[in-house]
């Protein structure tokens, strides 16, 4: 509902990466490469959350007595461009340079590890404990909590992405594979309804406003487009209660005047940067 923008992309790469393992081809370095770099470009943080798992499959994947065979230079080379130009553009953004690790409440940590996807992965575990997909997807879920990016909540948001699409992916194999005990398969059913609450819900608040706006106001309660200039960004609050009658967040009419700390976030000055002065331009 967030961070769509980043879901997208990861989403539609995993599932590449997913269709080929299906595949059974013996190496796919390069496609694995190449896909990576492209999530990189359309979604950095969560390609964070992936890179472990395309590690995984390059170190199953490579002979070390021969590790650059089956490599497709020109591909490679067009993944590191990629991942280059991604690099000195991202970077070219000072803002959100508020990093590193912070501290959270033990029942804070145990309230997002359990509910956003831990008590799937535990019950996963009795047929997937050997699957590095659900060490690695466990290992991710414990420590992204613990890392800061900006003064909100960027990173756990966004680098959660591939983490879950995998948690997803193993739950679904787990419920089509007759193999697995009836036991797991019910709970994991159980729990997948229990979850589905919140997506409906965010469904019909979009249905509802959409219905509400078009067909029973009479007027467009958000058609003030003021040009006073705002100087902070509104801190976030319950989605279902902001801005009612409208299907936009806000109208900024300029970032120009924001001093306030969350917008610093978004804004910066890239003109001393890199990439702005030897690459944007071209």
């Amino acid at each position: 509902f967030w961070v769509f923008n980043q879901a997208i992309p990861a989403w539609l790469v995993i599932s590449m990466i997913a269709s080929l393992a299906v595949e059974n081809k013996s190496d796919t370095r390069t496609e694995l490469i190449l896909l990576w770099s492209l999530c990189f470009f359309f979604a950095p943080l969560a390609s964070v959350g992936l890179l472990p798992y395309i590690l995984i499959e390059l170190v199953k994947q490579t002979d070390f007595k021969s590790p650059f065979k089956h490599l497709n230079p020109a591909i490679i080379l067009s993944a590191i461009i990629i991942f280059l130009l991604s690099s000195f553009f991202f970077t070219a953004n000072s803002a959100a340079q508020q990093r590193g690790f912070q501290s959270l409440p033990l029942d804070k940590f145990l309230a997002f590890f359990l509910l956003e996807g831990g008590i799937l992965w535990l019950v996963l575990a009795s047929s997937k404990y050997k699957d590095p997909r659900w060490i690695i997807t466990g290992i991710l879920l414990a420590l992204i909590p613990f890392i800061q990016l900006g003064s909100g909540r960027d990173f756990v948001m966004r680098a959660s992405i591939a983490p879950l699409f995998y948690l997803m992916l193993m739950t679904g194999e787990t419920i089509f594979n007759k193999s697995a005990s009836l036991i797991t398969r019910y709970a994991l059913l159980a729990l997948l309804a229990l979850g589905s609450l919140t997506p409906l819900y965010e469904i019909n608040r979009s249905v509802y406003r959409t219905f509400d706006y078009y067909f029973l106001q009479d007027t467009c309660s958000a058609c003030d487009f003021s040009t006073d200039p705002v100087a902070k960004l509104a801190q976030p609050g319950k989605p279902e209660e902001e801005h009612p009658g409208t299907l936009t967040a806000d109208a900024l009419p300029t970032l120009q005047f924001m001093t306030d700390e969350l917008s610093q976030n978004f804004i910066a000055n890239v003109r001393q940067t890199f990439f702005y002065k030897y690459l944007a331009k071209r």
